[in-house]
């Protein structure tokens, strides 16, 4: 498996991609700043807490969002993922290639999102008076992890299913429906359903829809359903 996740590494992490992820960086380092610098002195702490953690991570939850469902596309274009045919006439079986990708994926996330985290609260000391690193604020960048790479996952199976990278926007497009539909107070049936499938974080009630445990369900349920597309698919592109 670490040979598998350097190969991919080696695959994945182009000078392109880095840039993008440092510039992406950039972008929300830069509103996380300006929500920090923003706040009104006149407010308790609570409240400037509350409202820099709100504004933060709406647009935080947005970008990342965006960036994961394209950085999973990406990784299987014909460019970056050519070489997998290679491997697959070796010893290395399709499941376990397919599953030390997403993987790999996960972990790059993960490592972003908590330089994120980081910086949320670093910039939260310095311009915030009586700022607190609190149980919320961990477990709403916990659960917005989750949620990007369940999207993520959805932009695979896309790529898999079409083998285009623009049907990466199918999922995002899908994500700022629910991210609406979360702040509202009455969902219909309908809503409730496809929540169960795209499930999203709200900042009103600061909780996806259905918990965090029907978040590691589907994110299960949607490797399995990427190994076993991964399985079946043809390798031409």
């Amino acid at each position: 498996m670490k040979k598998m996740l350097q190969f991919h590494v080696r695959m994945n992490l182009s000078k392109r991609m880095i840039g993008i992820f440092i510039s992406v960086l950039i972008i929300i380092g830069i509103c996380i700043f300006t929500n920090a610098y923003a706040i009104d002195l006149s407010l308790s702490y609570e409240e400037n807490n509350l409202t820099y953690f709100i504004d933060s991570f709406f647009y935080t939850k947005l970008i990342l969002c965006f960036l994961a469902v394209f950085f999973f596309a990406y990784g299987m274009t014909e460019k970056i993922d050519f070489s997998s045919c290679l491997l697959l006439t070796s010893n290395i079986s399709r499941n376990n290639y397919i599953i030390s990708k997403i993987i790999f994926h996960f972990l790059i996330l993960f490592i972003y999102t908590f330089i994120i985290y980081l910086i949320f609260i670093i910039f939260g000391y310095i311009y915030i008076p009586g700022f607190k690193i609190s149980y919320l604020n961990f477990i709403s960048f916990i659960m917005i992890f989750l949620i990007i790479i369940i999207y993520g996952l959805y932009s695979l199976i896309c790529m898999l299913l079409m083998k285009t990278i623009f049907v990466s926007i199918i999922p995002f497009v899908i994500f700022l429906l629910t991210s609406g539909w979360m702040e509202e107070n009455d969902l219909s049936i309908i809503n409730k359903i496809i929540l169960f499938f795209f499930p999203n974080y709200s900042n009103q009630y600061f909780d996806a829809y259905y918990g965090i445990f029907h978040l590691l369900f589907i994110l299960f349920l949607l490797i399995i359903i990427n190994v076993f597309i991964y399985h079946e698919k043809d390798l031409n592109f």
